[in-house]
């Protein structure tokens, strides 16, 4: 994006990018982490599509500033989505079995990291970026809208406990 769209090869804009995609995901954790479960996770899931909307919008409109503001806006959202995600497995897990699963939860959360950069770059084989690029944003927005919505629709009351729809038997 940035070297054949905005036409930069400085190593500065580059460093900056990167930067504020994780130093936004840092911040909007700080400043919005104490913020109750279903607001951080809604937060996010309206941050982060905006961002990433924002980026393909740079691929036809090419502007820096607009590059960077979508890299930070889908950075904030990710972080928010991450914490809120990290906070509901805990949540939900027993406590003898909290480790196990945020174990899972990471890797899932890495295959969810890697895996998108994988089938991206083998996208850009069949189609052009603005059509992979719009076809990833709209599937990861979808991904992380549909997961909070999940997330949220049977909240568990506290730690290591279920909720009555939860307990119920099969």
């Amino acid at each position: 994006m940035l070297h054949g769209t905005l036409h930069t090869d400085s190593h500065l804009v580059v460093g900056l990018a990167a930067f504020l995609t994780l130093g936004s995901a840092a911040a909007a954790q700080l400043m919005l982490g104490r913020l109750p479960l279903p607001r951080v996770l809604t937060v996010g899931a309206v941050v982060f599509p905006v961002g990433l909307v924002l980026g393909a919008v740079a691929r036809y409109h090419p502007a820096l500033w607009l590059y960077l503001v979508a890299v930070s806006l889908s950075g904030a959202g990710s972080g928010l989505l991450f914490k809120g995600g990290v906070e509901r497995a805990v949540s939900v897990a027993e406590p003898a079995s909290r480790g196990g699963g945020l174990a899972v939860f990471f890797v899932v959360a890495y295959l969810g990291t890697g895996l998108p950069s994988v089938l991206f770059s083998i996208a850009l084989r069949h189609f052009a970026v603005q059509t992979a690029m719009i076809g990833f944003a709209a599937a990861l927005s979808c991904g992380a809208v549909v997961s909070v919505a999940v997330a949220l629709r049977d909240r568990a009351p506290g730690p290591g406990t279920l909720s009555a729809q939860s307990a119920r038997p099969s």
